[in-house]
């Protein structure tokens, strides 16, 4: 069984945001910029269209632990003649979860492995891991590997900027076989 609860806030330090990485594209997916975002020129001269404008702390793939990625995404509409301000607001962009491991559950499945696993990879979760895991938002699965194979214990569609802490624990009143004598 699991307990858990949202924690939609992180309590890790947003870094220095000169050294994010920002991304200019036009509509056609042609970059007119990517680079650090304090290296960037400060006025762009674009054609009139559409542009994607994306700033990232640190380009995020994978599941990691304590790896946070901050940013925002915004698409603009430039008009002929016209200047677009852009104004870019810094928030978590992957989402993350936290396990606490019961001891009892230790005890009961002592050669098993946690996993925290997603379309793009797994990570390993010990027993005593106290760190969270990040990872792209969409669905992440806990994954108990033993000496039975692979056993999927939670699966859960999680959103940009969410943080779960979960706990792992043996079920309190298992089920008992019912006495026909």
């Amino acid at each position: 069984t699991y307990g858990g609860d949202t924690r939609g806030v992180s309590s890790t330090a947003l870094p220095d945001t000169n050294a994010f990485i920002l991304t200019v594209r036009n509509s056609r997916g042609t970059i007119l910029y990517s680079g650090r975002y304090d290296l960037a020129p400060e006025n762009f001269l674009a054609e009139e269209g559409s542009y994607e404008i994306c700033v990232v702390s640190e380009n995020f793939s994978g599941i990691a632990f304590d790896d946070v990625q901050w940013g925002d995404e915004q698409c603009i509409s430039v008009k002929s003649g016209s200047i677009c301000n852009v104004e870019l607001v810094c928030r978590q962009m992957n989402s993350g979860l936290k396990l606490r491991i019961d001891p009892a559950f230790l005890s009961a499945y002592p050669n098993a492995v946690l996993f925290v696993k997603n379309s793009e990879g797994k990570l390993m979760y010990g027993y005593r891991e106290t760190r969270t895991a990040f990872f792209k938002p969409g669905n992440v699965q806990i994954v108990m590997s033993g000496d039975d194979g692979n056993k999927t214990l939670l699966s859960r569609n999680v959103s940009s900027g969410e943080i779960f802490n979960m706990s792992i624990k043996v079920a309190d009143n298992p089920a008992q076989p019912e006495d026909r004598t």
